[in-house]
């Protein structure tokens, strides 16, 4: 007697494609993160030198954007997880 597959290949790959999503998605969240703390890092050294309200209104507007393009992929990833 043979026990039938619990999935078919076909739900096997689908399955393979959705991981691979799902790791793209975490691996590029993981980069955005370290371009944030590099680009923070960069805009303190550049503070030290001497504070002006400008460097300030960039650095938050690039640390606003990193943080929505995070929360993107975060998001995305989460919702093919729900897949």
């Amino acid at each position: 007697m043979t026990v039938p597959p619990r999935f078919c290949p076909e739900e096997v790959k689908h399955l393979e494609f959705l991981q691979a999503v799902i790791a793209r998605h975490a691996n590029t969240s993981f980069v955005v993160k370290s371009w944030a703390m590099t680009v923070s890092g960069a805009f303190i050294a550049v503070a030290t030198r001497g504070p002006s309200w400008k460097t300030a209104v960039v650095a938050l507007a690039l640390a606003a954007g990193f943080w929505l393009l995070d929360s993107y992929y975060l998001g995305q990833e989460r919702r093919f997880r729900t897949l």
